[in-house]
């Protein structure tokens, strides 16, 4: 092989190699890794959050319904997960008596919030969603006025 030919093919892999380093340092995520996503980004999120919130049944009275979602995460896997942390609490519509229905489930006026950590699993070309996990703890004072500021401790 000539010279020329190899000094163009070491510079090429040293292009390669910047790129690459260059595109890792900008943020993006790790293959398999969770990815951040903006949650007014698309209208699926809080269709998920709901989903998660309302079968959310045990040992309630009342559906819990989403106050505000905060943030979102997602990974892909054979499908697609959903990480959403929000802000739920206590919704006007009696479990047993009505379907939840994020429309007609409204918020109970001076309920405690709650701050919750779903994880949804969606595969969209097998019509199959199903929630994975679902953790809540008391939200801060501080997170019932604007949103973003919460923090959930992983239990």
């Amino acid at each position: 092989m000539p010279q020329n030919t190899k000094m163009s093919y070491c510079r090429a892999a040293v292009v390669l190699v910047a790129a690459a380093a260059c595109h890792v340092s900008q943020g993006s995520s790790m293959p398999g890794g969770w990815t951040k996503q903006d949650p007014n980004a698309d209208a699926k999120f809080l269709e998920l959050a709901h989903f998660a919130t309302s079968s959310q049944t045990e040992r309630r009275a009342f559906y819990e319904t989403v106050v505000a979602l905060v943030a979102v995460e997602t990974q892909v896997v054979a499908g697609m997960n959903y990480k959403l942390t929000m802000r739920t609490g206590p919704s006007t519509c009696k479990i047993g008596a009505v379907q939840y229905s994020k429309e007609q489930c409204i918020p109970q006026e001076g309920k405690p919030h709650t701050m919750c950590v779903a994880v949804v699993y969606d595969v969209p070309w097998l019509h199959q969603t199903s929630v994975s996990s679902y953790k809540c703890e008391p939200a801060r004072q501080s997170n019932l006025r604007g949103g973003s500021d919460c923090s959930i401790n992983s239990a």
